[in-house]
């Protein structure tokens, strides 16, 4: 009985070192399908107005942020005035033109982010600094009431929000339209598989 054993030999399949495989080698995204984050400038660039001057001493300076007057953030993501009060969703441009309108010395800087409001680092981010001296108002609070009663009224600002919406509008409708095509192509298709079934049946045995 012993003698007439026969050894099973067992054929290896794969690679000769396991541990050189990665099993979810095949779920890697691509670096190219990654969510990548906008690109970021230089924190310290800063631009004076009037550009005539080369340099400021802004360290008296007042700092004001986006989010200090925008109607579209809470009082705990750093909002300063009511919403009433506020502009929706104002940009650093807004705040440079409202400021030059005013005649307040001030200094841009495009890539500063507001701490408390994380949201706003990536997607609209950017101070400026105020020379209050330079105003009518006596406070802080008074310079933000000026430069949000400002902000509505100027030309610049109307054609970014018509810009803006314009571009809101186009994108609703292309993603209608996608979406359109979409149910077209699967009704088109579910249709075709039902018409083809009956034809089947309607074929008679020879």
């Amino acid at each position: 009985m012993g003698k007439g054993k026969q050894r099973v030999r067992v054929k290896q399949v794969g690679p000769k070192n396991p541990a050189a495989a990665n099993p979810l080698a095949g779920l890697a995204v691509p670096p190219e399908d990654l969510i990548q984050p906008p690109r970021r400038g230089d924190p310290s660039a800063t631009i004076p107005w009037p550009i005539t001057v080369s340099a400021m001493d802004t360290s008296t300076f007042i700092t004001i942020y986006p989010t200090y007057i925008d109607s579209t953030k809470t009082l705990k993501q750093g909002r300063r005035l009511p919403a009433a009060q506020s502009v929706p969703s104002p940009c650093i441009l807004d705040l440079s033109d409202a400021c030059r309108s005013l005649s307040l010395r001030h200094v841009v800087q495009p890539w500063k982010g507001f701490s408390r409001d994380v949201e706003s680092r990536w997607y609209n981010p950017g101070r400026v600094k105020v020379d209050l001296s330079s105003a009518n108002a006596a406070t802080k609070l008074e310079m933000l009431k000026e430069i949000a009663l400002t902000i509505p009224l100027m030309a610049s600002r109307k054609k970014r929000v018509e810009e803006k919406e314009l571009k809101l509008k186009e994108e609703e409708e292309k993603a209608k339209k996608e979406a359109a095509a979409a149910v077209a192509a699967t009704s088109g298709g579910g249709t075709g598989t039902r018409s083809s079934k009956k034809k089947g049946k309607g074929k008679k045995k020879s």
